[in-house]
């Protein structure tokens, strides 16, 4: 499973790359990878989810919990996504209003300059 999660940082940005399936039955992995790794002092986070193959609830539950581990008013989270399926998905249960949908990692960072973050 460790090659499913990857974790990186720069410039205060928490870089969190998911791949393969995020699913029931394999979320647990993910938060446990997630919570231990999480930056409280990061300006901001971004799942790098262009290597997800699928996802569910479950998966898109991760992501709001995640939110809610967050100790900042306003949490800057990205999700860099460039399955237009997925976006759907995301776009459907409204999660585009609590989560930032970008498709490449430079429209991301040229976002975080923009609003000062």
């Amino acid at each position: 499973m460790k090659d499913k999660f990857e974790q990186t940082t720069k410039d205060q940005i928490q870089f969190f790359k998911l791949k393969g399936k995020v699913q029931f039955g394999q979320t647990d992995y993910f938060k446990t990878a997630l919570l231990e790794n999480l930056d409280q002092n990061a300006r901001a986070f971004v799942f790098d989810l262009t290597k997800v193959q699928a996802i569910d609830s479950t998966g898109m539950g991760l992501l709001v919990t995640f939110l809610k581990h967050v100790e900042q008013d306003r949490p800057n989270i990205y999700l860099i996504i460039n399955d237009d399926f997925i976006k759907e998905l995301f776009e459907i249960a409204k999660l585009d209003q609590l989560f930032s949908l970008q498709t490449t990692e430079e429209n991301v960072i040229k976002d975080i300059k923009e609003k000062g973050v």
